[in-house]
């Protein structure tokens, strides 16, 4: 079986890409940093329901990051409240970047639901993890 650590020996061809919002090519398989793109990320994501659909109204990956993102700066400075404002600052950034990056992957590979990703096996090549366990 591939291993998602093996997956970077996989050659580059014109049979294994998907095509970008912005034009792009992009190897799922042999992903490499040039090949990501910030207006891919953020239309993609705009376009994906959270909850596999199943809410009574659209709700975006996107809007989903956008709430993380903001509620993880808000707790974050709640924490450090009491460092110089040439400290917060930059870890404010930080912070809220990460919130609206922490789903950035399923621009390109899209999510399972969690019940899924939970069930030994499955999951475990989902999380990219070799033995049963790892990552939970």
């Amino acid at each position: 079986m591939l291993m998602i650590s093996e997956a970077t020996k996989i050659e580059r061809t014109d049979s294994n890409y998907i095509r970008t919002y912005t034009g792009r090519k992009f190897w799922p398989l042999n992903p490499q940093p040039e090949d990501i793109d910030i207006d891919d990320i953020a239309h993609a994501l705009s376009l994906v329901a959270r909850f596999t659909g199943h809410t009574y109204c659209f709700y975006s990956v996107a809007e989903h990051s956008l709430y993380v993102s903001t509620l993880a700066v808000r707790l974050a400075m709640t924490a450090v409240r009491d460092w110089p404002a040439s400290m917060r600052v930059p870890y404010a950034r930080e912070i809220a970047l990460w919130g609206l990056m922490h789903d950035a992957s399923e621009a390109y590979l899209c999510d399972m639901p969690s019940p899924i990703k939970r069930t030994p096996g499955i999951g475990d090549i989902y999380r990219g993890c070799s033995t049963p366990k790892c990552g939970t």
